[in-house]
């Protein structure tokens, strides 16, 4: 046995990094925060459910209303009241097949292409701008690694059709980016893109966090999970802190908590600074779940690089988890663009510090 093959397989590989960066991605998808900003971005009330509808028409497809619920995992009537929504506001066009007027086929107009190419510049401008500060040579090698990760966990299958917008990387870069810099950037920006928006149409376990939870039989609804997993991670927490932290208020944040409470994922402790307040701390219960989750995903992901070196996966992990970290603290100014904080005018960016949701 050769060296290399002696460290092929990843039974004790750690994958932490990478399973960070999938579920930062996959929350911000479901975070209120997103939804806010995206409907600043478009000014108008689209949903993210939405643009993942739109996103699958991309850039001529024609499929129809079946196609589009088993894509979004909905029922028909469901996807058909979405795709209504869509028609009035012109982004998409349903005609009926003339060969079988049962069937109506979905297409993108002009419109929804517009819509969809204006999000994806704001939130590929997020991945673009936690760059900053990186070095030329490790963003090459984090765009190869998330390639290579999005080929293993996709297994190859063909993914959406990203339109990165012109000034994208111009935008995120400023006037004095050196050559190999924009080029690294315009290398990286599609691959990111691509692994982005794989991760929220996905329904594979390695990234799908519903169906992650459904087969580690959580008893709660996905918001009530990120909940749980926020109050793990960072707690304990006041409601307040807990919203803050969510992007919603503390009377949502407090109905999360209670439905957390009543299936024994949860608790609230007095505070020992304030005997008035309480602070909530995920229980026994609730961090074996979190652990659960976390086992198969990790299991998953270990699944689709069995065939990688050890010290490719282990170099994914650090990377992956460093830019997650970067990522997650980014902001963005009231326009709704990320930007990085030590570059920011305090006054363009809301009392929060609202963080860049990422997508």
């Amino acid at each position: 046995m050769t060296m290399r093959q002696a460290t092929r397989g990843t039974a004790h590989a750690d994958v932490a990094g990478i399973v960070h960066f999938v579920n930062l991605i996959a929350a911000s998808g479901r975070s209120p925060r997103t939804a806010r900003r995206l409907q600043t971005v478009v000014a108008t009330d689209v949903t993210i459910t939405d643009t993942r509808a739109l996103v699958w028409l991309m850039p001529d497809r024609k499929i129809t209303v079946g196609q589009v619920a088993a894509a979004l995992e909905v029922d028909l009537s469901r996807a058909s009241r979405q795709l209504g929504r869509l028609e009035e506001m012109g982004l998409i066009l349903r005609a009926v097949d003339p060969g079988d007027r049962r069937t109506h086929w979905i297409t993108i107009t002009d419109a929804g292409r517009a819509l969809l190419r204006t999000w994806w510049a704001v939130w590929i401008n997020d991945y673009l701008v936690a760059l900053d500060g990186w070095a030329t040579g490790d963003v090459v090698r984090l765009g190869e690694l998330i390639e290579r990760l999005h080929r293993a966990v996709a297994r190859d299958a063909a993914g959406p059709v990203i339109d990165i917008p012109a000034d994208c990387v111009a935008r995120a870069l400023g006037p004095e980016a050196d050559r190999p810099r924009r080029a690294a950037l315009e290398r990286f920006a599609p691959v990111v893109a691509a692994f982005v928006e794989w991760t929220g149409l996905t329904t594979d376990p390695v990234a799908n966090t519903q169906r992650l939870a459904q087969l580690a039989r959580c008893p709660v609804a996905m918001r009530s999970l990120i909940a749980l997993r926020t109050v793990a991670r960072h707690g304990p927490l006041a409601v307040s802190e807990l919203g803050e932290r969510l992007g919603m208020d503390s009377s949502r944040a407090s109905k999360h908590a209670a439905e957390l409470a009543d299936k024994g994922l949860l608790m609230r402790a007095v505070d020992t600074l304030d005997r008035r307040s309480s602070r909530l701390r995920a229980t026994r219960k609730g961090t074996e779940l979190i652990r659960r989750i976390d086992t198969l995903q990790r299991q998953k992901v270990r699944e689709a690089t069995a065939h990688w070196p050890h010290e490719e996966i282990a170099a994914c992990s650090s990377l992956l988890e460093r830019y997650a970290d970067d990522l997650a603290s980014g902001h963005v100014d009231v326009r709704g663009w990320a930007v990085p904080w030590e570059q920011t005018d305090k006054a363009d960016v809301p009392a929060s510090r609202e963080r860049a949701a990422t997508r």
